[in-house]
């Protein structure tokens, strides 16, 4: 175990203003605890959970610390794609699918994710420019996925890239991965966020291909699950307040009709609680601004 694991839980440690006899106590001796902290010696990864535990630091705060408050580099290359295509911004797309192309592979050749990586840049190239994704590569996606019980945080971060190049039903049998990982999902706040937009993604690809009743029955089958209910009306709220800002900003006329359009979509959907609480936020900060 790297020594900066041990250095971390000393900082940790003195920041909770805690002693290494406090934080030893039951787990660990107190000098071993002292030498892994030194980076003297190492420990096991089953005593460093319960360190961490008493610490009441997670095990991804932890390692997100240890490596310098930086997401690891498979989490950069897919988080470098997202915002590009955010930005619609086709050169740094261009010039990251051209460096994943060339790079020097350092893994065994036979395993999928470098293909994978370069698959959703591409994809993200292929919705910016209208371009459709070979059947190849669609292929290999799909073979990868579909055979996977359990999806990660880098499946999610690839497949968000991938609905409008699939036909609707294989978005159907992605979309019943999706919710049975749900649960999971739930405790991490970045993969429930994935799978929501990837869920919202497919309704909007199930639309256009007017597969309407599919797109249908998984807007009610998503309404149904309160993880992801949960996570759609606080991205509503933070739309509400986006439009509140625009009004006090002086533009009171598009700002009303803004806040209309979004009474009338939750309205379609039966939000009722969601419009309540959206129209009171409405009337508390615009009148508060007159």
């Amino acid at each position: 175990m790297s020594d900066e694991y041990g250095k971390s839980v000393r900082i940790i440690r003195e920041n909770r203003n805690l002693s290494l006899s406090q934080l030893s106590d039951g787990i660990v001796s107190k000098s071993t605890l002292d030498k892994f902290e030194l980076g003297d010696s190492s420990i096991s990864f089953e005593n460093l959970l319960p360190l961490l535990q008493r610490l009441r630091v997670s095990l991804s705060e932890f390692l997100y610390r240890v490596n310098g408050h930086s997401t690891s580099p498979v989490t950069q290359t897919l988080q470098k794609a997202s915002r590009a295509y955010s930005r619609k911004d086709v050169l740094s797309l261009k010039r990251q699918l051209s460096e994943l192309v060339n790079e020097k592979i350092l893994e065994p050749k036979n395993l999928p994710f470098h293909r994978l990586d370069i698959i959703a840049v591409k994809a993200a190239l292929g919705m910016l420019q209208n371009v459709p994704l070979p059947k190849e590569d669609v292929d290999f996606a799909m073979s990868y996925f579909l055979t996977q019980n359990e999806w990660f945080h880098y499946d999610l971060a690839i497949l968000q890239f991938l609905p409008p190049f699939l036909a609707s039903d294989i978005l159907t049998q992605l979309v019943d991965t999706l919710f049975k990982n749900i649960p999971t999902f739930f405790h991490s706040m970045s993969n429930i966020t994935l799978a929501t937009n990837i869920l919202i993604a497919v309704i909007g690809q199930l639309i256009m291909a007017n597969a309407i009743n599919d797109a249908e029955h998984l807007i009610l089958r998503t309404r149904r699950e309160p993880a992801i209910a949960a996570y759609l009306t606080t991205t509503l709220t933070l739309t509400e307040y986006e439009t509140i800002i625009q009004y006090r900003r002086g533009n009171q006329a598009k700002a009303a009709e803004s806040h209309e359009t979004l009474i009338a979509f939750l309205k379609i959907l039966d939000m009722h609680d969601a419009m309540s609480s959206l129209d009171s936020l409405w009337d508390q900060l615009t009148t508060a601004a007159e």
